[in-house]
């Protein structure tokens, strides 16, 4: 009779290891090959020029403007500031006034480009432009976009008529090398998990970033998860812009994890800049127990118990009669 108990116990515990070590992390989603096309209107391709220049300097950029629609397009060049949000990622194009805060950032002036140009269906056409940095300009970091309104109708420059055009832009970040040095420097201010212990997925881990720098720089990361000592998971943070106009910029980071995933799990998270000379660490750690696993467990228990119960009682009672018998 306790073959028959332990031949039980053996099907939970093969059960148990069919499941055993079967992680989910987040799915990967396949890349659209048409993914930034448009259906119709226009497309520029770079969205984004990174530049470090000194004052006085003169560069000159090409923006690739091609017509996807089936009808000619015309289009009128604008150009604006931007700067960035005290969240470090959120921006916002404006155009500046005498008395606005930012007014010693305005980069308006410092570009030359074509004023409009038209183009027929599947036309694309290479628009260049010139940037010109005024002599002293003090050392910081200076943003502009290029911005590309796009109409089927050639009257339709003013912009009262929005509701039958629209835009897209590039965006020209510049460093700016004036009489004072430049200074690339960062410091993680916090990292750490939105909960001292998960019941269901996925984990959420956050760092606040503080750019002490006076000029922004790109941004990598790895951030190394490891289960009582061995590494789990890696996840790596992709490429961003950390501005010094921030109070602080937050990245959000998740890691989905199976129902056997029990234990203690330690995250670390290394930040540098993109030539290395800015390098950041931060850890925390938390719990993951998650709570079908061990509903199962208990469950699993609990009837491996009432059934030796029953089996005991069975053969309490088998014996009995036997004996009765005899």
């Amino acid at each position: 009779m306790n073959n028959v108990i332990y031949r039980f116990f053996g099907v939970f515990l093969m059960v148990g290891l069919c499941f055993l070590g079967q992680s989910v992390f987040a799915d990967e989603v396949e890349p659209d090959p048409n993914d930034g096309i448009p259906d119709s209107g226009i497309q520029i391709s770079p969205t984004k020029f990174v530049w470090t220049l000194n004052d006085g300097e003169v560069k000159t950029g090409k923006v690739v403007v091609k017509n996807y629609s089936d009808k000619e397009q015309y289009i009128t060049m604008e150009v604006e500031d931007f700067f960035v949000q005290a969240d470090g990622k959120s921006t916002q194009l404006y155009v500046p006034d005498a008395d606005h805060e930012l007014k010693s950032l305005d980069v308006i002036d410092w570009f030359t480009a074509p004023n409009a140009t038209k183009l027929a269906p599947g036309e694309s056409k290479s628009v260049e432009f010139t940037v010109r940095v005024p002599d002293g300009q003090p050392t910081n970091g200076y943003y502009g976009s290029l911005l590309f309104r796009a109409s089927d109708d050639p009257g339709d420059g003013d912009k009262s008529r929005i509701g039958i055009s629209y835009r897209i832009g590039t965006l020209v970040i510049m460093t700016v090398q004036g009489d004072q040095p430049l200074e690339t420097n960062g410091e993680i201010q916090e990292f750490y998990s939105e909960e001292d212990v998960y019941w269901e997925s996925p984990v959420q881990v956050v760092a606040k970033i503080k750019n002490t720098g006076n000029i922004h720089f790109p941004l990598l990361g790895d951030i190394e998860i490891k289960k009582f000592g061995k590494k789990f998971h890696e996840i790596k943070i992709e490429p961003q812009l950390l501005y010094p106009t921030a109070d602080a910029t937050f990245i959000r980071e998740r890691m989905d994890f199976g129902i056997w995933e029990f234990g203690k799990f330690d995250a670390r998270f290394v930040a540098y800049s993109e030539d290395k000379t800015v390098q950041m660490e931060g850890g925390t750690s938390f719990w993951i127990i998650p709570w079908k696993g061990s509903a199962i467990i208990i469950g699993s228990l609990i009837g491996f118990f009432i059934i030796t119960i029953l089996f005991k009682r069975y053969v309490h009672i088998d014996i009995g009669k036997r004996e009765k018998k005899g």
